[in-house]
């Protein structure tokens, strides 16, 4: 490359990076405000306080008894382990 050619890429590169910089610059600005409202609000007061609320007494339940599943009807599933059906047969 000659030397005329590395400065205008060289120009054209700082003047396209200050351009991508000043728009991603107000993006983040504008952006952290939306991601941290509730932390600014807490900071400047304007956040709900939350209310107290009086603790209940928890009855505690009998534990249910554990589903059993129906026994399996003897011969419906004659599959012994080394059998392998193909479709078709």
């Amino acid at each position: 490359m000659k030397a005329r050619t590395v400065r205008l890429w060289s120009m054209v590169h700082t003047w396209t990076s200050l351009i991508s910089t000043v728009f991603l610059l107000l993006l983040c600005l504008t952006g952290l405000p939306l991601i941290f409202h509730h932390e600014i609000d807490e900071l400047l007061g304007y956040a709900p306080s939350p209310k107290l609320m009086r603790a209940r007494r928890v009855r505690r339940r009998k534990p249910s008894p554990t589903p059993r599943s129906p026994p399996i009807p003897a011969g419906c599933c004659n599959i012994s382990p080394g059998t392998r059906t193909s479709p078709g047969s």
